[in-house]
């Protein structure tokens, strides 16, 4: 979904029409016309005031993700914090301290010379 289909969700959710908003945020109704169907894009002011009006996040309206996709990871290490996250909070803390153990034993712990040099202490 784009910025202006998540603008018109939002605004129907809250049950407010589009002069309503635009009033809301000080602009013509066109404008947030324009904004839902695409054809005009806002700036960030703008897009903060929107997000702020309709009780939503500037993140939401952008159609961004919850959470940042890791970067500068291996794939195996983004699945691994995947995983992760979809735990319970319980599950992630028995996890923690799992890997705590492990740590702590030194007997998994890659030397640093070894694999991409990073020691873990």
């Amino acid at each position: 979904m784009g910025f202006g289909d998540n603008v018109r969700r939002a605004r129907k959710n809250r049950g407010i029409t589009q002069e309503e908003l635009a009033k809301m945020v000080g602009v013509a109704k066109s404008t947030i016309t324009g904004y839902e169907k695409n054809y005009r894009a806002p700036h960030a002011l703008m897009i903060t005031k929107i997000a702020s009006a309709l009780d939503v996040t500037g993140d939401e309206l952008l159609g961004l993700p919850d959470r940042p996709e890791p970067v500068g990871l291996m794939k195996r290490e983004k699945q691994l914090i995947a995983d992760f996250r979809n735990l319970s909070d319980e599950g992630q803390s028995a996890l923690i301290e799992y890997l705590d153990t492990l740590a702590r034993s030194g007997k998994y712990i890659k030397r640093q010379n070894e694999g991409m040099g990073v020691k873990v202490s």
